[in-house]
């Protein structure tokens, strides 16, 4: 007769724990956009109750997630949300906005190295973007400005 603790873990199934995860970025991103669509009416009752809601939706995301890393980040943007004054939250949003397209198109190898390296990614091509448009007019005024 087999043993109990002899019974196989359950299949892994990176399609459903993918699709979980793509769902709670999406009810994600919706929140975001009522939470735009709020704030452009002048509601800021709307947006106060939005603004409960986006941290629960992130947590959401980190417990879709099945590594703790990433779950820790998403626990700590939910915090860093939660936490934040209204100005804060809309550079928050913004960061996360931009890479939320990205989160959810992705699949789930991808999307941690996306999520982990978001800001770093914006940063990097907002300074090379920089330095091309420095270099382009360093090049029209001969170096006058430089």
């Amino acid at each position: 007769m087999p043993d109990e603790n002899d019974v196989p873990p359950p299949d892994y199934n990176p399609d459903e724990v993918e699709e979980r995860i793509r769902v709670a970025l999406r009810d994600l991103q919706d929140l975001f956009d009522l939470r735009t669509a709020a704030r452009a009416r002048g509601d800021q009752e709307r947006v106060r109750n939005l603004d409960q809601q986006i941290p629960i939706a992130m947590r959401r995301i980190g417990d879709a997630y099945p590594d703790a890393e990433r779950r820790l980040l998403w626990y700590r943007k939910a915090e860093e949300y939660d936490s934040a004054g209204m100005a804060e939250k809309e550079t928050i949003a913004m960061s996360i906005l931009k890479g939320l397209g990205l989160l959810i198109a992705a699949p789930l190898a991808l999307a941690g190295g996306v999520v982990a390296g978001t800001l770093f990614t914006a940063g990097a091509i907002l300074y090379g973007v920089g330095k091309v448009v420095g270099g382009l007019g360093s090049a029209l005024t001969a170096g006058f400005f430089k």
